[in-house]
């Protein structure tokens, strides 16, 4: 991810440093006015993540359904 953010032009170079520090940050786990990020979506995005990292792909419907529950 270095060796990509080095050879990008500023503005992608931006967004993918912007990437890297979501990609790294711990997301909150308790519900209050300044977090965007609940315990189950935290989870939810965990399982998302993983599923896509092992190259399973789901339709945006199936998403939706699985995030919903």
């Amino acid at each position: 991810m270095t060796l990509l953010i080095e050879n990008a032009s500023s503005e992608l170079k931006k967004a993918l440093q912007a990437m890297v520090k979501l990609d790294n940050a711990k997301i909150r786990t308790i519900k209050d006015d300044d977090t965007l990020w609940t315990k189950d979506d935290q989870k939810a995005y965990k399982k998302a993540k993983k599923e896509f990292e092992r190259g399973e792909a789901i339709s945006h419907k199936e998403l939706f359904e699985k995030l919903k529950q």
